[in-house]
């Protein structure tokens, strides 16, 4: 083509490759360009939000929401302001946000106005909206400062991330270049700025501190609960404890840091046991899924954690596998620069160990708060639930002679076994051996049930069980918090490892996945027959912790009887038993690690194998050394299955048997659920029967909700009968005797509603009014580990003169005069420092000193001698502190108490009532009862004679018997950990 002269046209016509490659760089080119509006769609998400936010408080809406709830739940007696919002309080807020965010918009857009042409209207307007999200939240109430300034940090990071791909990441390739290099030194002030804003300040600045209960913030909160995110993962928030401690020789309890609120158990309890408890969750469901909705937002975490750890494994084996490849190709074809891949392999470990540093502190930090929360519930349980026999089958068979009743044992031990009754046994009474015991509800085994057999009403090893489920159990429960290690880490893991053998060796690693599979129903069945050895073991230890414990409730009457060898033998043969089911399971967990350590050695020899004998490749340095890295691996998941699968399956266990606990044992009648084919247990009170009225009307009671009857201690089916009415006289002081065993500490308990109440007529009722409180002193005294003072206020407030009036009547004036710090001398576990007289007397101070109208005692004056008896009914029971105040008296020496008692009701031996009334018409009518009174008042002059000589007690300075503790002070020296 002709030109200008001197010059010669050419004229190119371009090629399809030339328009491919120009139509791949100008697409590469808009995907980085628009990769500036991704901050603007994320900014306008965070106004929406925030404008939702805004709607949402305003009173309005709030009135809405309430009327919606309120046709919803159908409750008509809402109350508008339930919510704690009031109608000025929320106009304030709404207008109040409102008029911040636009008189700052108003800032923004004039500042934003006087920019350039040059820039982008998205970032102008994204830059407007930081700077009004940045004023926000430090202009306005802390609530509203807290959700802007989390808006702010998540578009800043947005921001910060597209300019890191468009101008960072350039720079870790061979091909590409920063794409605002025509910014100059701006851009590099762009991403500093943005760095620091959107990286370090965050990630640096304290948290702030919201407490858990806004009623009661903690003056000095806990530095963990205000530690930034950089501390918190480094536990740089523990250098000021580490830095005191290694100043001071001993580092005090009382200069550690308070403990956080959310971790105090009243917190935990308040917040969690909606959930949890199955009496104020009505949702019939297992314990693991409450722990699971209370700990939700934890769980949450933990999975994001161990997503995370999963993908910061494989960093090893990819750079290894990247960077080998770049030294066998001579770097042809890389796009990454190879020193990108060392900092990668490093960056990925480093990074996996502090994600699994914060996945240790999360899960015990949570699993803290489960022990917490499932030991409340244990003992809370443990209160509700009916305690019943508890004695192993004999095998005897029928017992041919009557026994006592829970009567003359002590409430709260029901396993101590007393001595039997000479009385006759009624030809209605079946008598049946009894078996070991559970609280749990039983269900017959069928209709051919006979004299013999194991009865269905049984206690399984009460006490050992509870033992054990607060400490073995609950011990389990933590050793199998690692749940998320093997689901979904584990499958997560295999599945990315075979994703990447496939990669690098072809079909082959499929191979190895079809031996893995086959080979997995080895360790499934071994992890099954653990499940069923463990929870056998865990019946067997039960067993052997039961004996343990009524041993040691008994140890003195064991060494005064001789019968050592007898209960050391006992011991040992549950011991050996639970020994046996101990080898099985060790054997078990052998076999386990052996499987652990044969399956991947055999997936890589088959993965190997087919790649180079079958498909006929080549096996090359990047292939074998990034492979060896995967297959590694994977071992290390076979190995944390086999070891994490049995402190899963222990932990799963013990969660389903403390579930069983709370869900399935047989509970009081009044905690008990009611069933609508069933008579009411609780009917409404009867026509002409004051509300105020303490007694019965045809009534049967059971130890025990079973249909064929009730194993008392003493392998005694036992019930009590009120056939018609019993009440018991108010504002004076009502006697309750009877031979051993006919059902007087029964007859209490079934006032306090321990035991199980069968209505026998249409017109059947019981009542024991709690208004003005109810005192009960056991037969078998119960004193707590705290001073005697303490154990008689009971947490009432002290009143100097009723408790020196009490200390008098009761008779332990002379007894505190034995001890050096008289009332502030501690009576120990179980009450080791006082005698058996001065228990008695002690928990009878508690419930005289208490201001309860209604006192139930159980044969307090059993433990007392003559003299001591004769003083406490003459001055207590006859003192102006009984006064006026209804008294229900359990005891044996009718002759020194009916000076004092109004009424006075009979039982007979199988419990019926024999007789009610006055005392002067129930000896004119019972000849026995009189006989009895007689030789009681002979027995009376007799001991009145004698000289009671009280033994005295080693005296003690400040009544302390816990010494403190020992420290041993000084340094761990270099060496010892060398």
């Amino acid at each position: 083509m002709s030109g200008p002269p001197g010059r010669q046209w050419q004229v190119v016509l371009p090629n399809s490759y030339t328009y491919a490659a120009f139509g791949a760089f100008s697409a590469k080119n808009a995907a980085l360009n628009s990769s500036l509006v991704i901050p603007f769609y994320v900014a306008s998400a965070s106004a929406i939000l925030l404008l939702l936010r805004i709607i949402s408080s305003l009173y309005a809406v709030q009135v809405l929401r309430r009327y919606i709830v309120r046709i919803v739940r159908s409750s008509k007696q809402q109350v508008l302001t339930n919510d704690g919002i009031c109608e000025d309080e929320c106009l304030d807020s709404g207008r109040s946000l409102i008029a911040d965010l636009g008189g700052l918009a108003s800032a923004t857009l004039l500042e934003a106005s006087n920019h350039g042409s040059a820039a982008s209207p998205h970032l102008e307007q994204l830059a407007g909206y930081a700077s009004l999200l940045g004023l926000v939240s430090v202009t306005t109430r802390i609530e509203r400062s807290r959700i802007a300034a989390s808006h702010l940090v998540v578009v800043l990071l947005v921001l910060f991330s597209v300019y890191t791909y468009r101008d960072v990441y350039p720079f870790l390739t061979f091909t590409e270049e920063p794409r605002d290099l025509q910014e100059g030194c701006l851009i590099w002030a762009k991403v500093a700025v943005l760095t620091t804003i959107g990286v370090v300040l965050p990630v640096l600045c304290p948290t702030q501190y919201i407490p858990v209960d806004p009623a009661s913030p903690s003056n000095f909160p806990h530095p963990e609960q205000t530690a930034s995110w950089f501390s918190f993962s480094l536990y740089i928030w523990l250098d000021p404890i580490v830095y005191a401690a290694q100043r001071v020789s001993h580092l005090s309890h009382e200069k550690l840091p308070p403990l956080a609120d959310y971790d105090h158990s009243r917190n935990l309890r308040r917040l969690n046991f909606s959930h949890l408890d199955s009496f104020t969750n009505k949702k019939k469901r297992h314990l693991f899924f409450g722990l699971v909705r209370v700990f939700r937002t934890e769980c949450i975490i933990l999975t994001f954690l161990v997503v995370l750890r999963v993908l910061s494994t494989l960093a090893a084996p990819v750079g290894i596998n990247k960077l080998l490849l770049y030294i066998e190709t001579g770097g042809e074809g890389a796009t990454i620069r190879p020193w990108v891949w060392i900092v990668y392999i490093f960056a990925g470990q480093f990074v996996g160990s502090l994600i699994f540093q914060w996945y240790i502190f999360l899960t015990t930090r949570f699993i803290v708060r489960s022990e917490c929360i499932i030991t409340q519930l244990i003992f809370e349980h443990a209160l509700r639930i009916r305690m019943k026999a508890e004695l192993p089958d004999t095998g005897n068979g029928a017992i041919q002679s009557a026994v006592t009743t829970p009567d003359s044992a002590s409430v709260a031990d029901s396993s101590t076994v007393v001595g039997s009754s000479r009385e006759d046994i009624p030809d209605d009474e079946q008598l049946t051996a009894a078996s070991t015991s559970s609280v749990g509800t039983t269900k017959q085994k069928g209709k051919d049930e006979v004299i013999g057999k194991k009865p269905s009403s049984s206690a399984d090893n009460l006490v050992g069980k509870i033992n054990n489920l607060v400490t073995t159990d609950l011990g389990n429960i933590v050793d199998g918090r690692d749940l998320l290690l093997i689901f979904p880490y584990i499958p997560l893991q295999i599945a990315l490892c075979i994703w990447f053998l496939y990669g690098i060796l072809g079909w082959s690693a499929f191979v190895g996945l079809a031996v893995m599979i086959v080979l997995f129903p080895f360790p499934g069945m071994v992890a099954n027959k653990i499940q069923s050895i463990q929870k056998t073991k865990m019946e067997k230890t039960d067993a052997r912790v039961q004996t343990v414990t009524e041993t040691m409730n008994v140890l003195r009457m064991v060494k005064l009887f001789g019968w050592e060898k007898k209960m050391d033998a006992r011991i040992s043969e549950k011991r050996e038993v639970e020994l046996v089911w101990t080898w099985k399971f060790k054997i078990l967990e052998l076999i386990n690690n052996n499987v652990n350590f044969i399956i991947p050695l055999l997936t890589m020899m088959a993965c190997y194998a087919t790649y180079t004998l079958v498909m006929g490749e080549q096996l090359t340095a990047s292939r074998v050394f990034s492979s060896m890295t995967v297959f590694d691996i994977m071992r290390d998941q076979l190995h944390m299955i086999f070891w994490q699968l049995p402190a899963v399956i222990q932990a799963k266990v013990s969660l389903a048997r403390v579930n069983d606990f709370l869900k399935n044992t047989e509970l009081l009648d009044c905690f008990a659920p009611q069933e609508e084919n069933k008579p009411q247990i609780f009917l409404p009170e009867p026509e002409g029967v004051d509300s105020d009225a303490i007694g019965f009307r045809h009534a049967v009671f059971h130890w025990s909700s079973d249909i064929d009857g009730t194993l008392t201690p003493s392998k005694r089916k036992f019930s009590l009968r009120i056939d018609d009415e019993l009440f018991f006289m108010r504002g004076c002081i009502n006697l309750i005797v009877g031979p051993t065993g006919s059902g007087k500490t029964s007859l209490l308990m079934a006032l306090l509603g321990e035991m199980h109440f069968v209505p026998s007529h249409p017109r059947s009722w019981f009542n024991l009014p709690r208004k003005g409180g109810v005192a009960y002193a056991a037969q078998e005294s119960w004193v707590q580990n705290e001073t005697i003072r303490d154990n008689i206020l009971f947490g009432a407030p002290y009143d100097e003169a009723r408790y020196k009036k009490v200390i008098y009547q009761c008779a332990l004036e002379r007894d505190l005069q034995l001890f050096e710090a008289g009332d502030r001398t501690e009576v120990g576990e179980k009450g080791l420092t006082l005698s058996g007289g001065q228990k008695a007397r002690v928990t009878l101070a508690r419930a005289v000193y208490s201001a309860a109208e209604i006192l139930l005692l159980d044969d307090v004056l059993a433990a007392l001698d003559v003299h001591t008896s004769k003083w406490i009914v003459e001055k207590c029971f006859g003192g102006d502190l009984i006064k006026d105040r209804t008294v229900i008296l359990v005891t044996h020496n009718v002759a020194m108490t009916s000076s004092v008692a109004q009424r006075i009701i009979t039982l007979t031996s199988n419990g019926r009532i024999a007789s009610q009334g006055t005392v002067s018409d129930a000896i004119a009518k019972d000849d026995k009862l009189a006989a009895e009174i007689a030789k009681g008042q002979e027995a009376l002059q007799r001991d009145e004679e004698e000289i009671d000589n009280p033994e005295e007690v080693p005296k003690k300075a400040d009544g302390k018997l816990v010494m403190a503790e020992e420290i041993l002070e000084g340094r761990v020296s270099w060496t010892a950990s060398m």
